[in-house]
């Protein structure tokens, strides 16, 4: 899986986001928001950020996981 993490309203990309899948760290994006990570289809992942609420959703319902405050 890769894409980009964007804030919501600013669509400014999100660096350092904390991107967990089955409660396993998998990685972090870089300063540009950019990710990739290796999971199985149907894994609950999850997006975390300090300031943002992270929802698990599984991989097939992969947008719009991360919500600011």
């Amino acid at each position: 899986m890769k894409g980009k993490v964007v804030d919501s309203k600013t669509q400014e990309p999100l660096a350092s986001v904390s991107i967990l899948a089955g409660g396993v760290a998998k990685g972090t994006t870089d300063r540009t928001g950019h990710f990739e990570i290796e999971v199985e289809t149907g894994a609950l992942v999850r997006f975390q950020l300090i300031g943002y609420e992270g929802r698990p959703r599984p991989l097939q319902q992969h947008s719009q996981m991360l919500k600011s405050h």
